[in-house]
């Protein structure tokens, strides 16, 4: 059996328990061909029906595949915002719908009443905050999710944000995650802010 045949197996089982209070961690050097196994290979087994032997029946994917390079992200905030814009790309977008229509009630007088400047700005950034974070949650909490965290040596902050944030995915959302990183990275450049 080929090295990815035993990868793609290992990475299934994992899916495929029931409980997994863990992610499952993924590293080989840059270039190595990690990211293009999961986008390529992976991402698309998973997320294709299944066909049996008859050739007739099928399945619907039992679960949504999200990955996310960290690449370039520093803050929990960013790491939101590239779920958010995957789920964007899956979903219809009442998040989008919501920022545009507070947009447009901010652009006009609203029974004689006008919000300009800098009130405006602070009401619109809580009135998207909360939205962003509803919307984020219903997103984490409605999935049967396998994220995919690509290049975490490579995130731009401290790394507990990320790992916290994985943490939470797996046992409050009962998602699966799977770290991809050059681990050695980590070991020949120690970087006391990143661990």
């Amino acid at each position: 059996m080929s090295n990815v045949k035993n990868i793609t197996n290992a990475i299934k089982g994992y899916i495929e328990s029931q409980i997994t209070h863990y992610a499952i961690h993924m590293s080989g050097g840059w270039g190595q061909g990690k990211s293009y196994y999961i986008t390529q290979t992976l991402i698309p087994e998973l997320s294709n029906p299944t066909i049996s032997t008859d050739g007739k029946s099928q399945t619907k994917p039992e679960y949504t595949c999200v990955y996310i390079s960290l690449f370039g992200l520093s803050t929990r905030q960013d790491i939101e915002n590239a779920i958010l814009g995957v789920f964007a790309s899956m979903t219809d977008n009442d998040y989008l719908t919501a920022l545009k229509e507070v947009s447009k009630a901010f652009s006009t007088d609203q029974d004689g009443v006008k919000i300009t400047g800098g009130s405006a700005s602070a009401l619109i950034s809580g009135v998207f905050s909360v939205l962003r974070a509803k919307k984020l949650k219903k997103e984490l909490d409605s999935v049967n999710g396998i994220f995919f965290f690509d290049d975490l040596e490579r995130f731009g902050g401290n790394i507990s944000i990320p790992m916290a944030f994985m943490s939470n995915v797996i046992e409050v959302g009962n998602s699966k995650c799977v770290v991809l990183c050059n681990e050695n990275n980590f070991l020949e450049n120690p970087d006391s802010s990143k661990q």
